[in-house]
């Protein structure tokens, strides 16, 4: 899959400890970007969620079928309807993130059954193309 905005990564998927002792768990990656960035589908799939979502802020998730789930987080604003059909590479919104520490940024999620068909978070970088 290609990537849903180009930019540094600034934190990646799993347990971090920062210097300061604090310890996150990302179930994402961080990928900075100037606010207002077009984020684009890395798959083609269908709305299920476009809105807040669990404290991120305006948020699209995309329904790939078989419990294959991506999630756009952070968004500054969201061009996409729920129980719309989406093609890859087709915006999904622009780039956020402007009130967290982290600055600008999305957060990129990647879900797939694991367990009794629920859908767990991945590592994205797994499954895009470096």
């Amino acid at each position: 899959m290609d990537w849903p905005v180009r930019g540094p990564l600034i934190y990646n998927f799993g347990i971090e400890t920062r210097s300061d002792g604090n310890v996150f768990r990302w179930d994402g990656i961080g990928i900075q970007a100037e606010i207002g960035t077009p984020v684009h589908a890395v798959r083609s799939g269908t709305v299920v969620l476009a809105g807040p979502f669990e404290g991120y802020g305006p948020t699209v998730v995309l329904s790939h079928g078989a419990g294959f789930y991506t999630l756009y987080l952070y968004l500054e604003n969201i061009r996409v309807g729920e129980g719309r059909s989406i093609l890859e590479g087709e915006i999904l919104g622009s780039v956020g993130g402007n009130g967290t520490p982290e600055g600008p940024h999305i957060e990129f999620q990647v879900r797939i059954p694991i367990e009794e068909g629920r859908p767990e978070a991945q590592d994205p970088l797994k499954w895009l193309i470096p």
